[in-house]
């Protein structure tokens, strides 16, 4: 079900939104403070794009200035609007960008004019309450996967169930899982 996609997302007519989210626990914290306190999240930093209806999310290991950066210039048109919130993730990364849209939900202001982070907030919403009750546990190690897993449904809403099914076999063709390969990723 991965979508990660080699085109770049956006463009001058569809603008991109940009959020991240943290989710459990991070399965192992590197850092603490003389206190005992986690020195950064203790929880996994995820990051979604969200443009033109399409979804795609990546698990970082830190949501830094540089590690958003990276994954917008990998993944995300220059030439479209880039749509956040106050954080101070999207600051600099946002000069690059044909404009840079924010909303300030610290005062309670949710859409400025066209500019919005809605659709990513709804994207962390279902992905948030699936792995809350349906899930129930994911360690890091798997959450890119449980990650892909919520691209493709948000991706192909629109399909009734047999021609989501579809879609996901056709994805499948000419790949083949194998117990070592299942083996070898435990290992690693």
């Amino acid at each position: 079900m991965s979508n990660t996609g080699t085109t770049l997302m956006g463009d001058a007519e569809n603008s991109i939104q940009a959020d991240e989210t943290y989710f459990g626990r991070k399965d192992v914290i590197v850092k603490r403070t003389k206190h005992g306190k986690a020195a950064h999240s203790s929880k996994m930093s995820v990051v979604a794009l969200v443009s033109s209806g399409k979804a795609r999310s990546f698990h970082i290991d830190n949501a830094t200035i540089d590690s958003v950066r990276d994954l917008l210039d990998r993944h995300a048109s220059k030439d479209a609007e880039l749509h956040t919130d106050e954080s101070r993730l999207y600051h600099a990364v946002g000069k690059e960008f044909a404009a840079h849209k924010t909303v300030r939900h610290s005062s309670k202001e949710y859409v400025r004019n066209n500019a919005h982070v809605n659709n990513a907030e709804n994207y962390f919403s279902v992905f948030k309450r699936g792995m809350r009750g349906t899930y129930q546990r994911c360690s890091e190690k798997h959450l890119q996967r449980y990650l892909h897993e919520f691209d493709f449904r948000y991706n192909t809403r629109d399909l009734d169930d047999f021609k989501r099914a579809q879609k996901a076999c056709e994805q499948a063709e000419n790949k083949r899982l194998t117990y070592n390969a299942v083996k070898q990723s435990r290992t690693s």
